[in-house]
């Protein structure tokens, strides 16, 4: 008997559209199955079913699994495929309509403290309640690293994350990098959906229009406790219930991050915002690793410089 007759589709409960794994498929499922390592990598080109891998790989390891996409797109595909054998997909709440016909989706719900947000009733918390049951669950770097930002056993119920997926895996340290990075606009527009926060209301500073540079900068601390101070008196005119109230809160948390930051970070500074990045995302990997025990990162071109930038070697 050959190893591809033990290791087959239909042992590991695969959906029945793959009948049979291809030899190179069969290899790299065992080369994951017989390491011992926290971190594997597999570089295969376009077309040779890394997916399918990742997710044989899971169920023949038998722990719960989260499996990360850069792309909304990828991940939706990921979800169709495989759904079929308790596939699990969660987002932003901004992807969910709210059950309050008066809120556009469920991330408003969450400002205007919908009565709904935190029971089954609320679509997002349902999503993230089958997540937490499911034995794999698709998702985003994005959400992921926020998700584990805020709650470190986000996703799970009991059992804890065995395997974490990185598929995409040149992406993960801009995505990681994105979720550190801060962003003050200069007038007032309203905050944005995507990865990074865009905040209402900001000063227009007196200091140059435009420039960059280095942190610690004690320009910067000091805008930033003196901005805190001002959100904070500002913050007293409104009820907990107001969006306003949720909105200063969370620029309040991000505010207090600046003081804080170390001669990894830059500023910079155009007509439009205020930026706040960091150089290397390395020495904050483990937020993206979150714990987790195993991680097995995938793709076309797994290069030596985006494994460096995650704090890996090769």
């Amino acid at each position: 008997m050959t190893a591809t007759d033990t290791l087959a589709p239909q042992s590991l409960g695969l959906p029945p559209r793959f009948s049979a794994f291809r030899p190179h498929q069969v290899q790299a499922i065992e080369y994951v199955l017989a390491s011992q390592k926290r971190f594997q990598g597999l570089s295969l080109p376009t077309g040779s079913g890394k997916t399918l891998i990742a997710v044989a790989a899971a169920r023949a390891l038998g722990v719960k699994t989260v499996y990360l996409t850069y792309t909304k797109a990828l991940q939706e595909q990921i979800v169709r495929e495989f759904e079929c054998i308790g596939a699990v997909s969660v987002q932003g709440r901004a992807n969910y309509p709210c059950a309050n016909p008066f809120h556009t989706n469920c991330e408003e719900g969450a400002e205007r403290r919908c009565p709904d947000a935190n029971t089954s009733a609320c679509p997002y918390r349902a999503a993230v309640q089958a997540a937490e049951r499911a034995p794999l669950v698709i998702t985003n770097y994005a959400y992921w690293l926020r998700a584990r930002g805020h709650r470190n056993n986000a996703l799970e119920s009991g059992e804890k994350v065995g395997l974490l997926i990185c598929d995409e895996a040149g992406e993960a340290p801009r995505a990681l990098a994105s979720s550190l990075s801060l962003e003050f606009t200069l007038s007032c527009v309203s905050r944005s959906a995507s990865s990074r926060r865009v905040y209402s209301q900001r000063e227009v500073w007196t200091y140059a229009d435009t420039g960059s540079g280095p942190m610690p900068n004690d320009m910067w601390r000091q805008w930033a406790n003196r901005e805190a101070l001002r959100i904070l008196v500002e913050r007293e005119k409104y009820a907990e219930s107001d969006p306003e109230f949720y909105q200063l809160t969370r620029t309040l948390e991000d505010l207090a991050r600046i003081p804080a930051m170390d001669s990894n970070w830059i500023w910079e500074q155009d007509r439009r915002a205020l930026h706040f990045d960091p150089i290397r995302p390395a020495p904050y990997a483990n937020a993206l690793w979150s714990g987790v025990p195993r991680v097995l990162l995938l793709s076309a071109t797994l290069r030596p410089y985006a494994l460096k930038q995650l704090g890996l070697r090769v």
